[in-house]
Order: C-alpha cells, then structure tokens, then sequence
C-alpha cells in the first residue's frame, strides 16, 4: 500500500522524529490513510492497526516552519479520548522538515505544548 511505503520511508529517514515515528509504525500490520481523496470528517489523517494496538496521527502541514498550527475541537477530543495512541506530524513543507508530537496531552500536562485560543470573528 502507497501510503504504508511512505510511512516506512519517513520512519527511516535519520532524524530524532525518524525514530519516533519508526516506534509509532512498529508491529503495524495495516496502514489507512482516511483522507487520501476527500476529507473525511474523523479527528484524524491516519490509522494504524498492528500487534501493539490502534495507533491514530493527525497531519498538520505548514509552508514554513512556525511553532503555531490548528486543532480543531473534534481532533482535541480525540486526543483526550485515544490518550497515548493519538499523535500529531507537523510537516514544514519549504523546509523539507517535520517533527512528531508522541502524546500531545502528556506534553501539554507538562507544559512543553502550549494551547491558544484565536476569535473566530
């Protein structure tokens, strides 16, 4: 499966993320993309069903490196609710460069991610 391929290539691309990515697609027996043609409305971009359980990562992609994306309250939900198996890929795509948030609420808890708030009007 394309998307599998891709994965694998980026868990074994050298970088710190590399590895942990490496760790996230470990034992994975199946790889779904959910939004590969269309936008399908789950807080997440990606499945992975292996020998170590479920595993979900939402895909943040920037142009440009920045420390601010968005999550949406569905995706902050699914955090909550999938604890330890939901991950977030940040991928810059000017600077070729990406990082993995492993667990975004433990690092919330231990204030290394930050939330803000923005108006929507």
């Amino acid at each position: 499966e394309i998307v599998f391929k891709t994965l694998r290539d980026l868990g074994s691309s050298g970088s710190s993320a590399s590895s942990i990515f490496a760790d996230i697609l470990a034992g994975a027996t199946s790889v779904s993309w959910n939004n590969e043609g269309d936008e399908s409305g789950k807080p997440f971009d990606i499945e992975i069903h292996g020998e170590r359980g479920s595993r979900f990562i939402e895909v943040k992609s920037r142009e440009r490196e920045s420390k601010a994306f968005f999550i949406s309250k569905n995706e902050m939900a699914e955090m909550l609710d999938k604890r330890g198996r939901y991950h977030v890929v940040v991928v810059f795509r000017a600077e070729n460069k990406w990082i993995v948030l492993e667990d975004p609420i433990t690092s919330l808890e231990q204030r290394s991610l930050k939330l803000c708030m923005i108006l929507a009007r």
